[in-house]
């Protein structure tokens, strides 16, 4: 039957053009034409040994604003278990009085510090989640202790609460629609922008690489 073997044919063809494929080169930031242009680079795959890694331990015990028990802790999820190399902790960690000593720990274990999560916009006083300011000098301790080691700070679906909800409250809601999507786009490529700038912009970036 000539027109079934055509009809055949053709579902072939259709299948063949929706087939999924993997894309099989690793992707390298130092190709994008911003690599060169923007102050800040993102990590490459030299950064990260030239193979894949993983996250582990988000966040650490603490006593009187000091963090205890964090060399164990890296050992026990770094090494015991050899979950992965790339520690991702909470935004308290930042607050806390020898995180200079958190930083040594990593650097003599040739680890990474990644993604400082838990900066939610409109939140605090009172309650885990806050609107915070990094304690003046945390972000240089870090920064020149772990040197390109320090991939920088959580963005998240935080810009996606700035639209959603902080917008809202520092918006009035007498606004016309127009008027409040343009305050809230404002707002939050605003906060995007000087967040990047004090520190690594990169979070979202090596996701691709570390995941």
């Amino acid at each position: 039957m000539p027109g079934q073997a055509a009809q055949d044919s053709s579902v072939t063809g259709l299948a063949a053009t929706k087939a999924r494929r993997t894309y099989s080169h690793l992707l390298n930031p130092r190709e994008h034409p911003d690599y060169d242009r923007r102050a800040v680079k993102p990590p490459t795959w030299e950064t990260f040994k030239n193979r894949t890694q993983f996250t582990c331990l988000r966040g650490f015990g603490q006593s009187d604003h000091r963090l205890v028990g964090f060399a164990e802790e890296i050992e026990k999820f770094t090494r015991t278990y050899e979950l992965g190399d790339v520690i991702w902790p909470s935004y308290d960690t930042l607050f806390a009085k020898n995180l200079g000593d958190l930083a040594d720990e990593i650097k003599r274990r040739d680890l990474y510090l990644f993604d400082i999560w838990g900066y939610v916009p409109g939140s605090g006083p009172g309650g885990y989640w806050q609107q915070f300011t990094p304690p003046p000098g945390a972000l240089a301790t870090l920064e020149s202790k772990l040197g390109e080691r320090w991939l920088g700070m959580d963005i998240g679906e935080q810009d996606g609460r700035y639209v959603g909800g902080y917008a809202g409250q520092m918006t009035p809601a007498s606004a016309s629609r127009f008027e409040q999507y343009r305050i809230s786009s404002v707002t939050s490529s605003g906060w995007a922008t000087t967040w990047a700038t004090s520190t690594r912009p990169w979070s979202r970036s090596i996701s691709a690489i570390i995941s």
